[in-house]
This record gives C-alpha cells, structure tokens and sequence, in this order.
C-alpha cells in the first residue's frame, strides 16, 4: 500500500526537543522532581494537591490528587493517586517508589446531574524509576514488571452499583519506559517505551448480565510518543489557538505479533473470537498542519462463533491496512487529504463460501483491494474550534471545500475476475448546479476489467443474479467500455469544462 500522505510532520518545537541533547546534569532535588512531573497536568488544565514531607533524603507524598474541569463548564472530574516517595541518592539522580499494592480513586459530578466515583487496586511488581537531568528537563526511566488492576467499585449518587467488573492482568518479561519532560511556554513529553512478550488476560462484566473474558499473547513492541502542551492550558472546545502556540501529539508504534482469544457470555451462550496478526506498524500525527493516521499488519487471521450465526465466521489475509489523513487547521489556499486502503489474499473459510456456493461452481482465489486517494481542498473553519464547526454545519454550510481529487489507484481481484482504475478531477464548488448538488468536476478516469464477463456468468448460474440485472450490467458495461481482449474490456470517461461527458469518445451528455 502506497503511503501518499507527506504534509503532515513532526512539529518545530517537538523536533527541537527531541535532538537537543545534555552532556551534564545538576543534581536533581524531589523537589525539581515534583515540579516536573505536575507540569504536563497544569498544561492540561489540571490542578495538583498533595502533601510532601521530607525526612532527610526521603520525601514522601500523600494525598495526591489531580483535579480537572470539564468543558463548558458542565461538571469536574478527579483523580486520587497512591502515596510515593522520591528519593534523592546523593549522585544527581532522585528514585521514585510506588506502593506495590495501591489504591487509585476516580470520581466526577456531572452539574444538575449527579455524582459518581469508582475505586481501583493496583498491584505492581518490579517496577523502578530513575529520574536524572536538570531541574525543568528531567528524564525517567521505568523498568515495569507484572501488574494487576482490579476495580473495587463503583458508585453513583452515593449509592453502589452492582455487578460491574474489571480486572487486567499483565505479565511481562521486562518494559522500560524513558520519558523526557521539557518545562517552556511549551511543556513537551518525549517518551519511548521498549517491551518484551506480555501475557495480559481481562475479565469484565457489564453489569447487565454479560461477562467478556480475554487472553492475549503479544510479541516485543516498540512506542514513541512525542507530544507539546501549551503550558497554560487549552480550550477543549476550540483547541485552534493551542494549535498554532505548538500543540502536537506524534507517535510510532511496532509490533512482533500478537494472539488474542476473547469469550463473550451473555444469556448462557458463548460468543467466541480468536484474533491473531504478525508484525504490524502504526502511526498518528496530530499538529497545526493536519491530523495522519496510518497502520499495517501482516498475516491476519479471525475465527469466530456465535450463537446468532448457524456457522463460524473464519477468514484470513496476508495483508491488511490503512491510512488517512486530513488537515485542521483553516488557511485560504489548498490542503491535501487522503485516504490509502489495502487488503491483501483474503481467504474466507469453506463455512461461508458455502452459505451461497454449496456446489462450488465459483472461482475460491485469494480476494484483494488497493484504495488509494488524494486530493486537496480549502478548510474555511478550523475543525479543532468544534462550536464553530457546529454553527457552520446548522447554518447549512461545509468548512470543507475540495478543490481536486485523485484515484492514484483502485484494484480489486475476485472470483477469477479484476479491475483496476485511476482518475483526476478538478472540483468546483462554486457550481453545485451542473451536477446537482455536487461541486462540478472537470477531468477523467481511465479503467480496466478481466474476466468480469466470467464472473457475471458466475454469479447468474447461481441465481445471484437475475436476467435483469444480467442485462442491465451488459448494457452499462457496453456504453463505458470497449473490448481490448479474450474477456478484457477497458475505457476512458472525460468531463469537461461545459458540463460534457464523453466516454470512450462518445459524448453521453
């Protein structure tokens, strides 16, 4: 799958951060430590409280607890954290130490509405930070072992809510987590983490009677995550102004591969599914210039039964992924977008192919499909200002407006047959009356298809297909394609500047 999408980057200030370097440190006090490690929470509209006391070299911190105020002012949320203690050992370094077995406590209202809270258990084993540099850049280093998280409860108004059930496990040989904060008018985080295998399992329960149990094997994996926060804070409604002070978040994931069996109960029937991938990479870039997402993985395979379904859905490909991207922030002259798609040598099992070929008269080859589109457009509203997205779209307006776009590639191939497609248009928005509603497009496609006369016959022999529809699609085909060979057709569409549309040389409108 091509990956077309260059407009999106790591921002200035986050690049900066990342290369610059230091080759000496001071020594570190917990209290630089704890002015550090609170500013990304203050950046994030937080407050911190907390009591620190020191006896010597050990400072220990109680009743930690971070609190926050939900947009628009509807209510607040809080977060009660396990005491710690930082201690400074005497090199410029100050280690940090968490409970082995600590309480974490979540609770927000909700204004006019109510209250709730929830308690949750967190056990640890082997874990170990670091932390060294300078006061207001500091780096820690986590070594993580086994962890277990288990929620106690959860309450509403006060009042116990029963049934709900969450418990994760996690074992793991080793993680190390570095994370480098950057205090600034920009507080950035840089932070890698380096895992080995992990067996996590997971058991939750709705409340409601169903119960979801999960096992999963996950291969060695890599994380790193780069992100800037103006230290002020941002407005979560209308996030523009954050944007252009350097708000960005960018991270890089890969993976060896992973297994994941998962057991849904509900009503005394098992809903069973068996998800297994081999290496796969990710990506999310989100800055002033735009919003990219994109991710692969290879050799995917699904099984699955259920209750509802007479026969278990099983199907596998060898590729699988996906990309997209699209920009944020407004500006007067064209942004690109896109969106990439492939799926490569998907398999479905005999189970299905049979629910509508038992007599297997149809062509069982591998299936794949290859999306990928670009193009550009002019972004008349900031689309991380969400109320004034809103007030465009109630007033009947877009705050989008494509100028162009391109089909750089579309192929399919199944059932023995194959088409292949590409097309450039230009877009006016300013005429939404050619086409009825649509900007008008002035370009053309080229296309090709093989076998496609193979797979109607296919499809018709099985009653898939009427004589209808079978004479419908021959006469479409025969208006837009021409023959270029044994069951080969191919063809051009052009729409011109005038509203025209010719195909093959024949003009249709």
């Amino acid at each position: 799958m091509s990956r077309p999408f260059t407009f999106l980057k790591t921002s200035t200030a986050i690049t900066a951060f990342a290369l610059s370097g230091t080759t000496a440190f001071a020594d570190l006090t917990a209290e630089d430590v704890w002015q550090n490690m609170n500013a990304p929470i203050t950046a994030m509209g937080g407050t911190t409280s907390g009591d620190l006391n020191r006896t010597g070299d050990i400072t220990t911190v109680t009743g930690l607890r971070y609190d926050f105020n939900l947009p628009m002012g509807v209510g607040t949320f809080a977060v009660e954290m396990p005491d710690f203690a930082m201690i400074e050992n005497g090199d410029g370094s100050v280690s940090i130490e968490n409970a082995a077995d600590g309480m974490m406590r979540f609770s927000g209202e909700i204004n006019g509405e109510g209250s709730f809270s929830s308690q949750v258990r967190m056990v640890v084993e082997d874990w170990q930070t670091t932390a060294t540099g300078d006061p207001g850049e500091v780096t820690y280093v986590t070594q993580n072992g086994p962890m277990e998280i288990n929620l106690i409860n959860v309450l509403v108004d006060g009042q116990a809510v029963d049934g709900i059930d969450i418990f994760v496990s996690t074992d793991t040989d080793n993680t190390t987590a570095t994370t480098t904060i950057t205090e600034g008018d920009l507080v950035t985080m840089s932070t890698e983490i380096v895992a080995e295998a992990s067996e996590t399992q997971m058991r939750f329960s709705d409340g409601f009677g169903s119960e979801t149990n999960s096992l999963s094997n996950t291969g060695a994996s890599t994380i790193d995550l780069q992100m800037a926060l103006p230290a002020q804070g941002s407005d979560l409604m209308n996030l523009a102004p954050a944007f252009a002070q350097g708000l960005a978040l960018v991270m890089n994931y890969t993976s060896d591969g992973s297994q994941n069996q998962q057991t849904v109960t509900g009503n005394g029937q098992n809903t069973i599914q068996n998800v297994s991938q081999g290496a796969g990479t990710g990506a999310l870039s989100l800055t002033a210039d735009g919003l990219e997402i994109d991710a692969s993985v290879a050799d995917i395979a699904v099984e699955m039964t259920d209750p509802m379904i007479p026969f278990p859905i099983n199907f596998d490909a060898t590729t699988f992924g996906i990309g997209y991207a699209l920009p944020l922030s407004a500006r007067p002259d064209p942004q690109p977008f896109g969106l990439n798609f492939e799926m490569g040598n998907l398999r479905l099992s005999p189970a299905i192919w049979e629910m509508f070929d038992p007599n297997k008269e149809l062509d069982r080859s591998p299936m794949n499909i290859n999306l990928d589109l670009a193009g550009e457009g002019v972004l008349n509203t900031d689309l991380t200002n969400f109320l004034a997205v809103g007030q465009v779209i109630d007033n009947g307006q877009t705050p989008f407006d494509p100028t162009s776009i391109e089909l750089r590639d579309l192929s399919a191939s199944a059932l023995g047959g194959s088409a292949n497609a590409t097309a450039a248009f230009t877009l006016d928005s300013s005429d939404m009356i050619t086409y009825f509603g649509f900007p008008k497009p002035v370009g053309g496609a080229s296309y090709s298809l093989s076998g496609v006369n193979n797979v109607l016959q296919q499809l018709s022999s099985l009653g898939l297909i009427g004589s209808e529809e079978m004479f419908g699609f021959n006469m479409m085909l025969g208006m837009v394609t021409q023959p270029s060979g044994d069951d080969q057709l191919s063809g051009t569409v052009q729409l011109g500047e005038d509203g025209s549309i010719t195909a093959n040389g024949q003009r249709l409108r």
